[in-house]
């Protein structure tokens, strides 16, 4: 198992999930998804998608936030095709209302200078979009990677986001 794979499986899948089949499935043209809810309503992820690249200086200020003001281990963050991704991973999965919950009480406490409808929140159980590709992942319309990046190389994806290459 990579180093990828494993990190993966230990910071974000669902005990019945495995990712080895999730990652031998995706293809470029295909990218798999990860499922963020399991059969029991209950998440172990919970990410925040920016639709905004130009919003990183806003997403930057998140990141330390959380880490300094509440105490939180440091989210990952993925620069994609539209913006930036930050993940957190949970040690104990939550139920779905809680995460979101959670992630709503972000977005109040610290990112009110985002417009409604610039940003996602997942999973989200009144749209039932509990599924994201898994990254990094290869978006054929863009001809762009979505990837997990350094914190400290965010800004260089708020003109062009997405990565030209692999990673």
């Amino acid at each position: 198992m990579n180093r990828l794979t494993a990190e993966w499986k230990r910071l974000f899948l669902l005990p019945e999930q495995d990712i080895t089949e999730i990652l031998a499935t995706a293809t470029e043209s295909a990218p798999e998804s990860c499922q963020l809810v399991s059969a029991q309503g209950r998440a172990r992820a919970l990410v925040i998608e920016f639709h905004r690249p130009s919003d990183w200086q806003i997403i930057a200020e998140l990141f330390e936030r959380v880490q300094i003001d509440e105490q939180l281990p440091a989210p990952v963050i993925a620069a994609t095709q539209c913006g930036y991704q930050m993940w957190f991973s949970l040690e104990v999965p939550v139920s779905c209302d809680d995460g979101l919950g959670f992630l709503t009480w972000l977005k109040r406490k610290y990112l009110a200078d985002i417009p409604d409808g610039k940003l996602s929140l997942f999973p989200d159980s009144a749209s039932g979009q509990n599924c994201l590709p898994v990254i990094p992942a290869f978006d054929p319309c863009s001809q762009k990677w979505a990837a997990f990046i350094d914190p400290g190389m965010g800004s260089m994806f708020a003109d062009e986001p997405g990565l030209d290459m692999a990673p």
